[in-house]
């Protein structure tokens, strides 16, 4: 790409070419984006720093923007610009797959709490925290430079294949002891969009029951359903729900567990996922027995991998079912 140039224009005086900068910009560009992500992505909230992923590799910034859509931010450190465009590509594809509960609980991590993230997002946004998120990614990769090559690569892959990709560089400029940065982009960000979404908004409590007898599991489901007289509120996604309950000072409506029970995420099974700070925080008993008590839980089915402090196992008998609602019953009592 043409490198920038600038003048300073005083009073009634000739105009002045400004020299270029001398700053280290791909060593100095993380800290900027961390302190303001409005940098190189205009309406976006950071949720995630350095969010690994299944693939082994870390995600260094993640953004969400004000219809629930994430954004990969990639910079460009070590690498060439060629695999900077792959592994963007990459990231994408694996938050692509990341579940409304996936979502939060990152965003929760780095904000604090999942009430936290929801407060932060509505004020930058200026409404609630969608039942739905997630329907769109974009990913924006960020360099000091973006060569001609890769401009031309990210222009046929958006045009072509309407991936919603865009790079943003920098120009740096002295003035006074001084540095104006100035901002470039490969597209126009009006028209890096994502492609509609695909997935659904969230299902009713009937749906939940109607695809758990579906998958074989209707029975496990009512019967967890019928907790609700101990977790009085429930919060409903597409392939989940959560029962919840407040914490002692009525602060904050906290999931005790949060419940999978379609053939879409397990055939044949019930997936219960329970966070061991949810529970310290809803019945005050100190954080090792709380993780002692869930994972007695996972020795009732077969465990199951969560995310971001969660442990999950899977039901397939009533039994099972039966049996964790006594020993959950007892461990809240």
């Amino acid at each position: 790409m043409k490198k920038a140039i600038a003048w300073l224009v005083e009073g009634g005086q000739r105009p002045q070419r400004l020299p270029p900068g001398t700053i280290d910009l791909e060593q100095r560009l993380e800290d900027w984006v961390e302190a303001d992500i409005g940098i190189v992505a205009e309406e976006v909230m950071l949720i995630g720093r350095q969010v690994p992923t299944s693939y082994g590799t870390v995600i260094d910034l993640l953004g969400i923007d004000a219809d629930g859509n994430l954004v990969v931010i990639e910079l460009k450190r070590d690498q060439t610009l060629r695999e900077t465009v792959a592994q963007g590509i990459e990231y994408a594809a694996w938050v692509s797959k990341c579940l409304y509960d996936d979502v939060c609980a990152i965003a929760a991590k780095q904000h604090g709490t999942l009430e936290k993230f929801a407060a932060a997002f509505e004020q930058r946004f200026g409404h609630a925290l969608l039942d739905t998120l997630n329907d769109g990614q974009r990913i924006l990769l960020v360099a000091p430079e973006i060569t001609d090559s890769t401009a031309a690569v990210i222009e046929y892959l958006s045009e072509t294949f309407h991936l919603p990709i865009n790079a943003v560089s920098f120009d740096v400029f002295a003035l006074d002891g001084r540095q104006i940065v100035v901002r470039h982009f490969i597209r126009e960000e009006s028209v890096v969009e994502p492609p509609p979404g695909k997935k659904q908004k969230s299902r009713t409590l009937e749906q939940f029951v109607s695809a758990a007898h579906e998958n074989g599991v209707g029975e496990l489901v009512e019967h967890i359903l019928s907790m609700r007289d101990l977790l009085p509120s429930v919060e409903r996604y597409w392939q989940s729900f959560a029962l919840k309950t407040r914490t002692p000072d009525r602060q904050r409506s906290l999931a005790a567990f949060t419940v999978y029970p379609t053939a879409e995420t397990n055939q044949g099974s019930v997936d219960v996922l329970m966070d061991p700070g949810n529970l310290t925080a809803l019945y005050g008993a100190p954080l090792e027995h709380c993780t002692g008590f869930v994972k007695e839980i996972q020795s009732l089915g077969s465990p199951r991998r969560g995310w971001a402090g969660w442990l999950g196992t899977a039901f397939t008998t009533i039994e099972q079912v039966k049996e964790f609602d006594r020993r959950f019953r007892a461990f809240a009592a």
